[in-house]
């Protein structure tokens, strides 16, 4: 029901602030502000609400409640699932996931990545394919989420102008690496989205609309761009579908290969994760990490040469990657720690945190205003041990932010080597 939720309901800060009373405003009013926990503390309050528990999953996920946000999404309706007595990719080879998907995408002009909305290891996972595929050339970054990217270019760092998942720090950072790597971002979201129609109308009207933006904004100005799409969950399929009453179902991917006569690379990485219960894992998932073949993001290549995908986009998708249980480093995820360095909160910030009150820990890059996306960011209450911020080499201003929005704390000129 979320995805489904997600796909079809323009959030309000996705592409321009919505006038007048909706349902999760002031959880959306509070994230535009920058308030991120006092965010959490509304979704907290109204988290019972069946229009808005995905709601506080996301305010989970922004300021980095990992675990936490795995128990609210799989509370909404997670199924469990059967074991399996052999699964197919037991005779597969486990490839490293990066190098495999570069090797793919050698002649390719399109390479298209979708991500779980909650899920910010999906987007850690992003910049490290970015990278890898701007030394093949890949030259172009189009994000379901963008909105006012001129903005972001001429700034050099992301905004809540940027778009909505934007503003989660992990998929700050993945704006800032596909900046500095002189990528080209592109945002192409549907824009007509007026309401009415059945589901499959109004997804059909949605799709059509992002393919032919990428169309015109990408190819028609250069054929010969190379473009990493990074979208959201079955926009990456790549098959047609006739439905019960003769209708069509075609998603993005699909329509973008019609449309340019280019065969996309498509990749999930939805299916392959952990869950909150080892229940509401896929069993092929489960059955990868029980042979230790998870030490990294991992693909899995059949005898006769496809790679292997399973749950919703078996065979809609070329490839699928796995991604490792999460374990902790530093109080935080392991997969976050990864590039980054491990910072020990100053004595001063340690001090008022001490004290017990639930405050929000912030580092933002030391060059960038006061409208800038966090770097990095997490709650503590009580803590005995403090988390670590996790943090690439630069300068910043740490900051202490409580419930209702007001700073508490600032500390500028923090160095990281």
């Amino acid at each position: 029901m979320l995805a489904l939720t997600l796909l079809l309901t323009p959030l309000p800060l996705q592409t321009a602030p919505v006038q007048g009373s909706y349902p999760g405003k002031a959880i959306l009013d509070a994230l535009q502000a920058g308030h991120y926990l006092a965010a959490l503390v509304e979704a907290e309050r109204t988290s019972e609400d069946d229009e808005l528990r995905d709601f506080y999953g996301l305010t989970q996920s922004y300021v980095g409640q990992e675990q936490e946000m795995l128990v609210t999404f799989d509370a909404m309706g997670a199924e469990r699932q059967a074991e399996l007595a052999h699964s197919p990719l037991e005779d597969a080879a486990a490839l490293d996931a990066i190098p495999a998907i570069v090797a793919a995408a050698k002649g390719r002009q399109i390479v298209i990545l979708n991500e779980s909305h909650h899920m910010a290891r999906n987007r850690a996972f992003a910049l490290e394919l970015a990278r890898a595929l701007r030394v093949e050339g890949f030259d172009t970054f189009a994000a379901e989420t963008f909105g006012d990217v001129a903005k972001t270019v001429a700034l050099g760092y992301p905004t809540w102008d940027t778009g909505f998942y934007t503003a989660e720090p992990v998929f700050g950072e993945l704006v800032r690496g596909v900046l500095e790597l002189g990528y080209t971002p592109v945002a192409y979201e549907a824009q007509a989205r007026a309401p009415g129609g059945d589901v499959t109308e109004r997804i059909k009207r949605r799709e059509i609309e992002q393919a032919q933006n990428l169309f015109e904004r990408v190819f028609q100005k250069n054929p010969q761009a190379r473009l990493f799409a990074y979208v959201g969950y079955s926009h990456a399929t790549e098959d047609w579908q006739t439905l019960s009453d003769g209708s069509e179902l075609a998603w993005m991917a699909a329509r973008l290969a019609k449309l340019t006569g280019i065969d996309p690379l498509t990749i999930d990485q939805t299916v392959g994760l952990a869950r909150s219960e080892p229940a509401f894992e896929n069993p092929h998932w489960r059955r990868a990490e029980e042979r230790g073949l998870l030490t990294g993001p991992r693909v899995f290549r059949l005898a006769a040469g496809a790679f292997f995908t399973t749950g919703n986009f078996a065979n809609k998708v070329d490839m699928q990657v796995f991604h490792p249980r999460s374990t902790e480093r530093y109080g935080r995820p392991d997969w976050l720690a990864a590039g980054r360095t491990a910072v020990p909160l100053p004595k001063e910030l340690a001090g008022e945190l001490a004290k017990g009150e639930r405050l929000l820990v912030q580092a933002f890059h030391a060059d960038e205003g006061p409208d800038a996306i966090p770097a990095d960011q997490f709650v503590v209450q009580g803590d005995p041990i403090l988390p670590r911020l996790l943090l690439r080499k630069g300068e910043y201003r740490l900051v202490l932010q409580d419930a209702v929005g007001k700073e508490r704390l600032r500390l500028e000129g923090v160095r990281v080597e």
